[in-house]
């Protein structure tokens, strides 16, 4: 699905034709979900607007013109109007579709066990966060899907010497231990 949304141009066989031509990708992708739940990505989503709907005023809906409307969206692009998300309204869009994203385990557990450190004192590579939230949790917690969540809920990544490790340097995060919510003992 992220592909077909995220293409830009798309190559067929027109009817009749004899080989294929490349077009500009120009449709939309409308779908309907019983789910609340379905947004993956925990940030930037810029693929999906999800609209919560109560009910249909099938009356209005049937009124509307829905060719003259997509072809007055067209107009508009071809005019020149900006079809990019400005910040703002890219603030909107994540305000109104985070409820509409997938919590994962591995955000609940970050969340229960760690908070970013602003002061940047506690620095912890994600290997190091990742085995004591199995530890504590006793799941094993995807690596990805944890970098994901690091990133998506404040905390901030840098690069480090690591006493550990011979002193060599490397990526991590900067990630408090929040102290009394573990159940098996604080990390070490």
């Amino acid at each position: 699905m992220r592909s077909i949304l995220s293409t830009e141009k798309v190559t067929v066989r027109v009817p009749y034709g004899k080989r294929e031509e490349t077009f500009d990708a120009i449709a939309s992708v409308g779908g309907t979900s019983n789910e609340i739940e379905l947004i993956s990505e925990p940030k930037n989503n810029r693929r999906y607007v999800t609209i919560a709907l109560k009910g249909i005023k099938w009356e209005t809906y049937n009124a509307i013109n829905k060719t003259g409307l997509l072809m007055e969206a067209y107009e508009l692009f071809m005019a020149g109007e900006r079809w990019e998300l400005s910040k703002d309204e890219m603030v909107i869009l994540d305000k109104y579709t985070g409820v509409n994203e997938i919590t994962t385990i591995e955000k609940d557990w970050l969340l229960r066990c760690f908070e970013p450190d602003r002061d940047q004192e506690e620095f912890h590579s994600v290997g190091w966060i990742l085995r004591a939230l199995n530890a504590e949790s006793g799941l094993k917690l995807s690596p990805y899907k944890l970098s994901q969540e690091l990133s998506a809920n404040g905390f901030e990544k840098g690069k480090k010497r690591h006493p550990g490790a011979g002193g060599n340097a490397g990526w991590g995060w900067y990630a408090k231990v929040i102290p009394g919510a573990w159940k098996y003992g604080e990390p070490v």
